[in-house]
């Protein structure tokens, strides 16, 4: 296609904005078909506005002319023809045309005939053709690398959904500093070589279930603002979501991670399941925040875990994982339920400085003898999923700034409570010992003899 496009009067169209706020339909049948705003009102002419939506798309001019015939076969197969071509034309030429559409976009959101309902469909004539011509379809294509040597999407603007299901990359993958403004499809789609997602934002849901890539993959520092749903997807080589945001809910479960994962500095403000997720290499979360609900339950950590220094502000969840290899937990926070029932974990643990403040629960019997939990912190209750918790010599530092309870507790060796600092006096009724006791704190406040020096 031609850069310079025979456009009537679209540089004096408002200048476009990246994420616009839109008019969604509270849905009420009475509003099925949108508000009744005309050019009588605003200044805007439809034919006008057609007319260059025509021209900047004239692949859609066969299906504009008799009324809007988008819903058909013809039509999806033209648009997939026409983003290959535009494809490539190369990075100008694709902008281009997307600054060109978002400019048409704001028309009709300044005369408020931008009007979508609740699911994101176009709810009337104008949304409905513009979000149609502003698609872009690659699914079931096969992609090749082109002079560059490589599959170039670097800095590319999507204006609306892009679709590259079951699409196939061979060779080398750039995608770095694209902006997807809808939702983009890559379920099933393979990578075949280095994918590069760096510095990309998804305005929209990032689909990429049951996608498999064959090669290192990085997706560092980007802004995932919609749902990212990668469950089922298949990371052959090395993965890496350093400095990345996810705003919606994650979904990495049932997911295959081959190679190492690295999820460093990265923030989960919504919900994140790991559920029944496979990690062959290191799985690497440190200093990572995970602000809702985050469940890792019935996983499989093959290689080193490390979630050291991150905070859970929502529940969490490691019931039934299994951490074989070294798992550490250095100076993590868990502020909200943190479940760790019935996970297995190595010889190499380490809670060392963590800081429990919500309910925890964490069975001393879960973790090995050479389990390294110095100075952890215990602020919320224990939640006892046994009838007896059997407490072994793992504790020489323990903080407990809550009311703990040891009711039915067996010892099975000497317990030493050397350093023990109890804020109010402690309900020691019914309790039976079998050796003698030596007590040197003064809950009186004067000074008493040991128990040994009153016989």
């Amino acid at each position: 296609m031609n850069q310079n496009l025979p456009i009537k009067s679209i540089a004096s169209l408002p200048k476009a904005e990246t994420n616009p706020k839109s008019w969604t339909e509270p849905g009420s049948p009475d509003d099925s078909k949108g508000p009744e705003f005309r050019s009588d009102d605003y200044d805007y002419d439809y034919e006008d506005w057609r007319s260059n939506l025509s021209a900047i798309n004239p692949w859609a001019e066969p299906f504009l002319k008799d009324g809007l015939r988008i819903a058909t076969e013809d039509f999806n197969q033209a648009c997939q023809l026409a983003s290959q071509a535009r494809w490539l034309a190369g990075r100008d030429v694709w902008n281009g045309w997307a600054q060109a559409m978002l400019k048409l976009k704001s028309v009709l959101e300044s005369a408020q005939l931008w009007y979508v309902n609740t699911l994101g469909e176009g709810a009337n004539e104008e949304t409905k053709t513009w979000m149609a011509l502003a698609e872009s379809i690659f699914s079931s294509t096969t992609l090749m690398r082109g002079d560059e040597g490589y599959i170039d999407f670097e800095q590319f603007l999507f204006p609306s959904n892009v679709w590259f299901v079951d699409a196939s990359f061979t060779g080398e993958s750039r995608f770095q500093g694209a902006k997807f403004l809808g939702d983009a499809h890559f379920n099933r789609s393979k990578f075949i070589g280095k994918v590069n997602f760096q510095h990309v934002t998804f305005n929209g849901h990032a689909h990429f279930r049951e996608a498999r890539i064959v090669g290192n993959s990085s997706f560092g520092a980007c802004a995932f603002f919609g749902n990212a749903l990668f469950d089922r997807a298949t990371f052959t080589g090395g993965t890496t979501f350093n400095n990345s945001r996810f705003v919606g809910m994650t979904d990495f479960s049932s997911a295959n991670f081959i190679g190492d994962a690295t999820f460093e500095k990265v923030e989960f403000t919504g919900d994140a399941s790991f559920e029944n997720t496979r990690f062959a290499g290191t799985a690497w979360f440190p200093r990572s925040s995970f602000i809702g609900n985050t469940a890792f339950s019935n996983s499989v950590m093959i290689g080193d875990a490390w979630f050291s220094d991150s905070l859970f502000v929502g529940n969490v969840l490691f019931d039934e994982t299994k951490f074989p290899c070294n798992s550490r937990f250095e100076n993590a926070q868990f502020c909200g339920l943190s479940s760790f029932k019935n996970a297995e974990f190595s010889d190499n643990t380490q809670f060392s400085s963590a800081r429990f403040t919500g309910e925890t629960e964490l069975a001393a019997d879960n973790l090995p003898e050479t389990a390294e939990i110095n100075t952890i912190t215990i602020t919320g209750p224990m939640r006892k999923d046994r009838e007896k918790i059997e407490l072994e010599e793992m504790f020489p530092s323990l903080t407990r700034n809550a009311s703990m309870s040891l009711e039915g507790t067996e010892f099975k060796s000497v317990p030493d409570f050397q350093g023990v600092k109890m804020v109010e006096q402690p309900n020691v009724a019914d309790m039976s010992v079998d050796a003698p006791i030596k007590t040197q704190h003064d809950w009186d406040g004067s000074k008493k003899k040991s128990r040994d020096q009153l016989d």
